[in-house]
């Protein structure tokens, strides 16, 4: 049932005048494992006397290693969680889920990388074939200039006549004279 009490560190802290970091370290000393909750790092009721006997030790003028030693292994054997523990396995799936999302990403990498690459290679040969196909074809002839139609224009009808004439036509204006069409 104790096993199953958790304490904040920043409880402990509180109690023992450590740092949270220095209890982390101590934890890490111990072999101890901590369960997060809401973001926040909790230890079994064991775990935290454990820790205030060590808080105890240093106080009194012990390195942490010697304290550790001097507390002995019977105190670590007694908050390892069980396995049956729901916080352990949900942790176990997360770890189990992260490892493999890391190695997609990782795989993702290696397949992009990859691409660029063969991209890269596939550019330099088109590059190649293009220059052999531009050598191959016969040069380009100039396009000539498109000149516009135009119609011709109507000679005059006065030129190469006489003056007689000229003066003729001009009063008569046999244009005039003929039929119309409408």
């Amino acid at each position: 049932m104790s096993e199953h009490i958790l304490f904040r560190l920043k409880d402990i802290a509180k109690k023992t005048g450590a740092t949270i970091p220095q209890i982390k370290y101590w934890l890490k000393l111990l072999g101890f494992v901590t369960v997060v909750r809401s973001r926040v790092a909790h230890v079994t009721q064991s775990q935290a006397m454990t820790i205030e006997q060590l808080a105890t030790l240093i106080a009194e003028g012990c390195a942490p290693s010697e304290a550790v030693t001097q507390i002995g292994s019977e105190h670590v054997s007694t908050a390892i969680i069980s396995a049956d523990d729901p916080m352990i396995r949900a942790t176990n799936r997360l770890e189990a889920m992260e490892h493999a999302m890391l190695e997609m990403a990782t795989t993702f990498k290696n397949g992009m990388s990859a691409l660029h690459q063969e991209v890269t290679a596939l550019r330099q040969e088109n590059k190649g074939l293009r220059s052999q196909l531009l050598s191959l074809m016969p040069p380009q002839k100039p396009t000539n200039p498109v000149i516009p139609w135009h119609p011709k224009k109507a000679e005059d009808p006065l030129a190469g006549k006489s003056w007689i004439e000229k003066a003729w036509l001009q009063l008569v204006r046999p244009e005039h004279c003929r039929r119309k069409a409408n």
